[in-house]
């Protein structure tokens, strides 16, 4: 089990493992216990250190909101203040954009990136026409201010829709949701609005580290074109799609998702 210690830094951290220093990032409207079962697994080869992101889990960040800067910067001090020397990030999702922004902010700070159903941008653009239509965050943003439980809870269901495990996968998450108490609706609205307005679709490759893209063939919200396209504009980029996966791999094929994360992990440095 994660072992759970407060942090003096401004987003909790727990750590769990030996080895290589990992630090995961969790989708919106989670919190880091979503990493539980990957952790436990792979606790006798990396070190985890498993963040709760602003107004997530037990992270708590003010009552006005963030931006993606302030998320940014919440995490890399987090990061420095473990002690820790060049770990890996890997973030999912929401966690995911946040890590493209910190490889281009703190280029030093992480040794490689593992991305999972995540790209530079997650809505389409007129020069990205690989991400979800607009209006259709426009509409959980408007659904949040009227049932945010509700749109958490579908939000959820959508993350799983297409996976061969969907209904598997939807339990897994809406178990895990609020586990570590409701979500900050301030902080729904941050995050769904970071993935709403993020574009870091210029220049994103410029310094990033080598990083592996790993997504499920049947994502709904990160489609398979989003991160093939994401992989041929990134340097140093190697991309996996794993068959029957949703927008969760992590959580539906563990056993393919380890796999791959660890044939990665030993030529990444």
């Amino acid at each position: 089990m994660l072992t759970q210690s407060e942090s003096v830094t401004p987003l909790y951290v727990s750590q769990l493992g030996q080895g290589q220093d990992v630090v995961l990032l969790h989708g919106w409207g989670l919190h880091g216990g979503v990493w539980q079962a990957l952790a436990d697994r792979l606790s006798h080869r990396f070190r985890f250190h498993i963040l709760d992101l602003p107004g997530h889990g037990y992270s708590r960040f003010g009552k006005d909101g963030f931006d993606l800067d302030a998320a940014v910067d919440a995490v890399a001090e987090t990061v420095q203040a473990t002690g820790v020397k060049s770990p890996v990030l890997l973030g999912w999702s929401l966690g995911g954009l946040i890590g493209w922004q910190l490889a281009r902010r703190y280029p030093a700070l992480f040794s490689a990136l593992v991305l999972v159903a995540t790209t530079p941008s997650f809505v389409c653009r007129a020069h990205w026409p690989f991400g979800m239509p607009p209006a259709d965050l426009e509409l959980f943003a408007q659904q949040l201010h009227a049932d945010y439980r509700l749109t958490v809870l579908r939000f959820l269901a959508l993350q799983a829709k297409g996976d061969k495990y969907a209904r598997q996968n939807t339990r897994q998450l809406r178990e895990s949701v609020f586990a570590r108490g409701e979500p900050s609706a301030v902080a729904l609205a941050s995050g769904l609005d970071i993935l709403r307005t993020t574009d870091l679709t210029t220049g994103f490759s410029d310094s990033a580290p080598p990083t592996l893209l790993l997504g499920g063939q049947r994502d709904v919200l990160v489609s398979p074109k989003a991160l093939q396209a994401t992989a041929g504009q990134t340097n140093n980029a190697r991309l996996s799609l794993i068959a029957g996966a949703g927008h969760a791999p992590f959580l539906s094929h563990p056993d393919e998702f380890i796999a791959q994360l660890e044939a990665f992990l030993p030529h990444a440095g």
